[in-house]
């Protein structure tokens, strides 16, 4: 048989011939770090940039940018690619993640042209348009402001008796988020306003529950129509907080209210920004309510209560976030539910 003759192996100078042939790609140096958590913002992205240099030209080669466009008010995770290519064709690539979180999961702006809020079916979080049970609040202009949070839109506004009411889903957007669970909390925000000095009849209520509110008699109207809620009124230029539960057997839910309320006044214009802390009880432990005023800082402070304790609703069946207005023009704007005061208090 014909011997075998052993594989020529290149020489170590040959070798060295190859690779130098081969061009080394430009370097990449990103501006600032290649992973950010950033939270929401109304602001544009701007993006930080990159340089390259190659070595062997001994110059600066251009970047090119691509990957995901980063939508600072949308809670997701981003990656953007940076490109360079140098003359002699050699690329190099190099990535930088963006995360936006811890936003408000359910939003409520009232970005809606003039008229009746029925039928509107924007915001964030919701599974179906806004339904009224009892005459119809309108959606007035120009919306509600509170110093340098994130507003948009118009607002509502009730006249006379009025109540909406939305679905937020059945597991509802807030059981998605983790943010039912027994022991964990829940944080909400909302701007609430008397617009009419005589606020001598002016109610507002806001309630996460089970139900919309009751349209029937007189004394009725302030409850929902069955199931439990809990959220708070502004009653006569009085914030307290509310919650409603069926404890005597008849449709109703009733509307309870703290023994204690603070007075912000009645004066004209009259806007409030009204922060509450709802902390789940675990284990079948009653829940804890705590409201805030902020002031137009953003600057949480102090509690403008002491937390309230309140008898275990069964937060997993709430699906429904309703409102009502009563008398004297009162209106609401900017209605966010979320995981912590950050993420219901969006800053410019």
């Amino acid at each position: 048989s014909a011997s075998k003759r052993p594989l020529s192996r290149p020489s170590l100078s040959e070798q060295e011939n190859r690779q130098a042939t081969i061009p080394a790609p430009p370097v990449i140096t990103l501006n600032g770090p290649s992973y950010l958590v950033l939270p929401p913002s109304a602001s544009p992205w701007v993006d930080p940039g990159a340089t390259a240099f190659d070595v062997a030209d001994n110059a600066a080669v251009p970047v090119t940018i691509g990957g995901d466009t980063v939508d600072p008010s949308t809670n997701g995770t981003y990656v953007i690619t940076y490109e360079a290519v140098d003359s002699d064709g050699a690329v190099a690539q190099a990535t930088r993640t963006v995360k936006v979180s811890g936003g408000p999961v359910i939003e409520e702006s009232f970005d809606y042209a003039t008229g009746t809020v029925t039928g509107n079916n924007g915001g964030k979080g919701f599974s179906a348009a806004w339904l009224n049970s009892k005459s119809n609040p309108t959606v007035t202009a120009p919306g509600d402001t509170w110093g340098d949070l994130i507003t948009a839109g118009n607002q509502a506004r009730g006249a006379g008796w009025s109540n909406v009411s939305r679905q937020i889903g059945s597991p509802s957007s807030l059981d998605a988020a983790g943010l039912m669970d027994d022991g964990g909390t829940l944080w909400f925000s909302v701007i609430m306003g008397l617009e009419n000095a005589n606020t001598t009849n002016a109610d507002l209520n806001l309630s996460l529950g089970t139900d919309r509110f009751e349209s029937g008699g007189f004394g009725d109207r302030q409850n929902l129509i069955g199931g439990e809620g809990i959220g708070v009124t502004h009653h006569r230029g009085n914030i307290r907080g509310v919650y409603w539960k069926n404890n005597d057997g008849d449709p109703f839910a009733e509307r309870i209210t703290m023994n204690s309320s603070v007075n912000i006044g009645n004066s004209n214009p009259d806007f409030t920004l009204i922060v509450g802390k709802i902390e789940w009880g675990a284990g079948g432990a009653n829940e804890t309510l705590t409201l805030y005023a902020p002031g137009t800082d953003l600057v949480l402070g102090a509690p403008i209560m002491a937390p309230w304790s309140i008898p275990a609703l069964d937060q997993s069946q709430f699906d429904t976030l309703a409102l009502q207005f009563k008398d004297s023009s009162p209106t609401m704007d900017e209605i966010r539910y979320g995981p912590t005061y950050l993420a219901v208090t969006p800053s410019a």
